[in-house]
């Protein structure tokens, strides 16, 4: 249970009931909720996920084709779930370009897409 609002006395007595009081910030289907606009740190897990992704796609193995195409199907998809919570920051976004440039350990060059 969250106890916004709530003094000391009331979140006492619910946790005697038996209740778990809980904090700030909290995930929920994987977006993070806060009371506050979210800062730039606050992004970390969505770009994380982005270059997890890429980590995981063998840029050798993949044409330039191939990497065009799950660049636009899995991380815009992405994107496009956090987008529709959030207003992304530039400074996110730049990283995301940044990400978006598929640098990887077969290629000795950025592909830039």
């Amino acid at each position: 249970m969250y106890t916004v609002g709530l003094n000391d006395a009331e979140t006492s007595s619910l946790s005697r009931l038996g209740f778990t009081i809980g904090s700030m910030p909290i995930r929920y289907l994987g977006l993070p909720l806060m009371h506050r606009k979210l800062r730039l740190s606050d992004y970390r897990p969505l770009l994380d996920k982005i270059s997890g992704n890429f980590n995981c796609w063998s840029a050798k193995a993949l044409t330039f084709a191939g990497r065009r195409q799950l660049i636009s199907s899995v991380i815009y998809g992405t994107i496009n779930f956090w987008t529709s919570a959030f207003i992304i920051p530039k400074g996110c976004i730049k990283k995301i370009e940044g990400l978006c440039s598929f640098r990887g350990v077969a290629l000795k060059r950025k592909m830039y897409l």
